[in-house]
């Protein structure tokens, strides 16, 4: 009797150790759980937007995708130096950063007729 139930515990142990694995493996895609965004990319996005704005060299910040289709921020630069590239994040918030250099932005003249 007693083996009878020491062999249903030591069961019920490892089938409760294999569930929370496979869940805990399951729910993150194999990722430690603080790499896991808490928040979208546009709210991250704009949480951080002013402070890489003021960023000197930084021309805009848009949302876009790694080239496996993830979401990412971007982080447009005048000119990538390495200085700048070395103050900029490569992850905020756990979503990937992607840092294209792409001169200064200037908007287009307006095509509108001068008249209202």
């Amino acid at each position: 009797m007693a083996g009878r139930i020491m062999r249903a515990a030591a069961g019920l142990t490892l089938v409760a150790l294999v569930a929370i694995t496979g869940c805990r493996s399951g729910s993150t895609n194999g990722k430690d759980e603080t790499d896991m965004p808490q928040r979208d990319v546009t709210t991250v996005m704009n949480a951080h937007v002013d402070a890489l704005m003021a960023t000197e060299g930084v021309a805009g910040v848009a949302i876009g995708e790694t080239d496996d289709h993830t979401p990412c921020i971007i982080i447009y630069v005048v000119q990538l130096t390495d200085t700048l590239k070395a103050s900029l994040p490569t992850t905020l918030e756990g979503h990937p950063v992607r840092i294209e250099e792409s001169g200064e932005f200037r908007p287009l003249k307006s095509e509108a007729p001068d008249h209202p």
